[in-house]
């Protein structure tokens, strides 16, 4: 049965200096002439958007009570709450709301009200306050078969309804303990089966059924099914308790408040938990839930516990079911990504080659060199409640030479040639079978492009972008929601690069922003792992702004993103004006490179006057294992001139010199820094001609503090060195030849001049090469010839 927890803890309620039960006097109890107060918001803005579909909302209110003795004032508080909500949050006309409560019009006593005495009253029939009668039935099972048979026939998949129980509730004395809901009478029980039964003829799309009664969770395997969210204040062996000094179930108090975006008393309460300004039925039970205070123990005296229960198919459009929004009960979109606020052209809807979708296709798909067919799989997921078995819809799949855009009509794809790209139709199938809720099912689509076709494709270096819609085919036309999505993703390993084109359809200028933000949990490993650059020569002619970017002091028309989130903006594009870009990705390979991996770059262009996102891309950037690259910057003086070089390098490789204040000085294995170079620290960018890979090494130049001059002697193989002043340093020298590395000579201290021997094979004419190592520092290399 319904614990009244007021009575189950009257001991302990003696600690609180003998309170009043309901102390707060904005709640008054029935008057005199048995007409109840509460002091309920009239009207407040309704949550969310209205319905998509033309379907109404419906509910059956149940409060049985048992008898006069035990049927408990909380009871009508909670009904009243949730009726008021329904009809003045929700704008749900009386007519579609029917309530069942105790001994239903019968102007006798039937309701137990708490005080300092109990007084017994009728219970008032009016629930919202406007004056007309709301309570039309007693809750007997003869009156709940007769309002869901009306309920059936008025009934569609387009529609709605709310099933909610507060009561009292219990279990066989005997095995099995099957849960049920005392009725009115004595000893009248509504059991899951007999509950179950009665509801088959609804005919409801969407079906939300709550038990607030004791015991409740008993009930939530026998009404299971795909279009039900079933809720329960407590487990099938636990009870379900009161609020401490207010006339409420506690379950039932928070789910309602959290419908209501009140409390019973106007205390706001915020459940739009995702904050699209709706607040699901689902994020409703989820505040009851977090909010009970007998979840917890918070709220009880002995280790009183409830603990709620929800069950729904999970991954389908009943966790948008609201009060404000029907969604329809069979819904065809394609992938369960698409609908949770994934940028469309990162979908996974779009299977690209045979196999299932993953990170290799996007090479293959770009290049016609070896094939002009192309096969793409479309996976259809029905996100509805109920199953999709008719054969009138197909999928069209249409493609297009890259470009940033998202599924919106700014220009025809199935046009053969709209402005700058190449597009078209790529292939129709149509969808035929049975997709269960929850299930998805795959469509194969095939296409040979014609060596003209593929040929200009090749030639503009970019890849593909698909788009995939589900039409009605009885109609022709696509359906209104979640029916359209856009796959364009480009590879970008190693510097292998796919044009973007960022182009402005509209009839006059527009000011762009690019986005950059690298997906995934570990997106920001790959700002430590490799220098990522957007490429476009376009946009350096136009006005921007940037944002965690730079521009690559050595390569005009690029940019080195350094982390999320980076913007480059203001860029303004005249009418009908197009730009090829890229991204370009080099990992660092300063030391060896393990495995293989995979990063997601997304780029977003938003429209800067209206601040909405206009188009996409998705780049996959992918790391290959390979060894490191090893290398050995030096400086050297010939001829009293400067030089910066790459002494030794593990393979092939292009530099790229820049000096200490980061100017770009210019690139090759030797370059020259003049006779009286800058003093710093300068850099040199090392990257592989075999794969794009990175290597930043740097060297300092610093003041000559040995003042001296030196001379080759080579007919005897000797290096004359005269120091100015005599040597106080600890100095090796290094000489060589072009073939042979010499050996480390130590000059003693004290002394001004030196001669030093070499190893001369090779010839007399072989460039020396004299290297000073003072105070065990590198510090110079001259040649000598």
């Amino acid at each position: 049965m319904k614990v009244l927890f007021k009575s189950f803890v009257l001991c302990a309620l003696l600690f609180f200096c003998s309170m009043k039960v309901f102390s707060d006097d904005r709640l008054q109890h029935p008057t005199g002439n048995g007409v109840f107060k509460v002091d309920y918001p009239k009207k407040r803005p309704v949550l969310g958007p209205a319905s998509h579909t033309d379907g109404n909302q419906y509910a059956v209110i149940l409060s049985g009570g048992k008898n006069m003795e035990e049927n408990d004032e909380n009871y009508w508080y909670d009904c009243s709450f949730l009726y008021t909500t329904l009809r003045n949050v929700y704008n749900i006309p009386k007519g579609n709301i029917k309530v069942l409560m105790s001994d239903g019009t019968d102007p006798a006593n039937d309701l137990k009200l708490y005080g300092e005495e109990h007084k017994y009253v009728s219970s008032p029939l009016d629930l919202d306050g406007d004056g007309i009668a709301d309570i039309e039935y007693s809750a007997t099972k003869e009156n709940l078969g007769k309002v869901l048979l009306e309920l059936s026939e008025r009934t569609t998949e387009k529609d709605h309804l709310i099933f909610y129980v507060v009561d009292h509730g219990s279990r066989n004395e005997i095995e099995p303990l099957i849960s049920y809901i005392c009725l009115w009478g004595d000893n009248v029980r509504l059991y899951p089966e007999e509950l179950s039964e009665m509801l088959k003829s609804i005919n409801a799309g969407y079906m939300t059924l709550v038990f607030g009664q004791c015991n409740g969770g008993g009930f939530i395997p026998y009404l299971q099914a795909d279009n039900r969210l079933v809720m329960a204040a407590c487990r099938d062996n636990e009870r379900s308790y009161c609020r401490l000094e207010e006339p409420y179930d506690e379950f039932v108090y928070q789910w309602t408040s959290a419908l209501a975006g009140c409390t019973p008393y106007g205390d706001p309460v915020d459940a739009d938990y995702d904050k699209n300004g709706v607040v699901t039925l689902l994020e409703a039970y989820r505040y009851a839930e977090e909010n009970d205070g007998y979840k917890d123990g918070d709220l009880s005296f002995g280790n009183i516990r409830e603990h709620p229960m929800v069950s729904y198919l999970a991954g389908t459009n009943i966790e948008d079911l609201s009060l404000s929004y029907i969604p329809n009960p069979v819904e065809l979109i394609f992938s369960d990504g698409s609908e949770h606020g994934k940028a469309p052209w990162a979908t996974d809807a779009i299977a690209l080659s045979p196999e299932r979708d993953g990170m290799d296709w996007t090479n293959s798909n770009s290049d016609f060199s070896q094939s002009t067919d192309k096969s793409v799989v479309v996976k259809v997921r029905n996100r509805g409640v109920k199953p999709y078995s008719q054969a009138d819809k197909s999928v069209s799949l249409y493609w297009s030479e890259a470009f940033y855009d998202t599924v919106s009509d700014s220009w025809r794809w199935d046009t053969p040639s709209s402005g700058d790209h190449s597009c078209g139709m790529f292939a129709t199938a149509p969808l035929d079978g049975t997709i269960l809720p929850g299930m998805e099912t795959s469509v194969t689509l095939e296409k040979k492009f014609d060596k003209k076709t593929a040929g200009q494709i090749s030639s503009d270096n970019v890849g593909l972008n698909y788009r995939a819609v589900i039409y009605d085919t009885d109609k022709g036309v696509a359906d209104r929601k979640a029916t359209s999505v856009l796959k364009s993703v480009q590879a970008a390993t190693y510097g292998n690069e796919r044009n973007v084109f960022l182009a402005n359809h509209d009839g006059a200028p527009v000011s762009y922003s690019l986005r950059f933000n690298v997906t995934g949990k570990d997106g920001d490993d790959l700002f430590r792992k490799a220098e990522l650059e957007f490429r476009s020569s376009g946009i350096t002619s136009h006005r921007y702004t940037l944002d965690g970017v730079k521009e690559d002091a050595a390569n005009s028309g690029t940019f080195i993103i350094e982390g999320n989130g980076a913007e480059i903006s203001g860029i303004k594009m005249e009418a009908g004006e197009c730009l090829a870009t890229s991204l370009g990705c080099s990992f660092f390979a300063d030391e060896a490179i393990p495995d293989t991996s995979f990063y997601n770059v997304a780029v977003s262009v938003t429209d800067d006057a209206t601040g909405k996102c206009v188009g996409g891309e998705n780049f996959i950037v992918r790391s290959l294992p390979r060894k490191a690259i090893k290398v050995t910057p030096e400086r050297y003086i010939y001829n009293g001139k400067h030089f910066l070089t790459l002494s030794d390098a593990s393979e092939r490789v292009s530099c790229q010199w820049f000096d200490p204040d980061g100017r770009y000085l210019g690139e090759g294995y030797t370059f020259a820094i003049g006779d009286d170079p800058v003093l710093g620290e300068y850099k040199v960018r090392v990257c592989s001609k075999k794969d794009g890979a990175l290597v930043y090494d740097s060297l300092k130049v610093v003041n000559d503090l040995l003042q001296k001059s030196l001379k080759i002697d080579a007919a005897t193989s000797r290096v004359y060195i005269n120091f100015r002043h005599e040597l106080q340093e600890d100095v090796d020298v290094i000489v060589s030849t072009t073939s042979v590395k010499g050996q480390t000579t130590h000059l003693p201290k004290g002394q001004k001049n030196y001669t030093v021997h070499f190893n001369s094979v090779g010839g007399i004419n072989s460039v020396v090469m004299v290297t000073f190592i003072v105070n065990g520092v590198k510090t110079e290399t001259y040649k000598l010839q």
